[in-house]
């Protein structure tokens, strides 16, 4: 019987915790592309509105055609304490399935992208 490595084991642990938070603490996204809801493999992300790189992550997605869910930390209260409860410590905060990347990096967004096969 193989078992499952604990770098496996911890990344859906941190999956799961991550969508418990998001859906049970209910926060309204700010922006949601329609066929987000169609994805197994969601991609969220935490920002603000004056955000700069929020801004660079917002455009990649957008000329790479990815379905993503935005969250607002500062338009309400749920977003800010969803995004704490994740460890929150710079923005954008970019989930893409239990992937966390903090901060604009796109060649770490593409490589998360690519593995989840969001990506070509």
């Amino acid at each position: 019987m193989r078992l499952t490595s604990p770098y496996t084991l911890m990344g859906v642990i941190v999956a799961g915790i991550t969508l418990v938070i998001l859906f049970s603490s209910n926060p309204k996204p700010v922006y949601c592309a329609q066929a987000f809801a169609q994805r197994e493999q969601a991609v969220v992300m935490f920002g603000t509105s004056w955000c700069r790189y929020c801004g660079k992550a917002r455009q990649y997605f957008d000329e790479n055609k990815i379905a993503y869910c935005e969250y607002d930390i500062e338009a309400s209260d749920e977003s800010g304490a969803s995004y704490r409860a994740l460890g929150g410590d710079g923005v954008p905060l970019i989930l893409v399935g239990e992937t966390r990347i903090i901060g604009f990096n796109e060649s770490s967004l593409h490589y998360a992208l690519r593995q989840r096969h969001l990506m070509p």
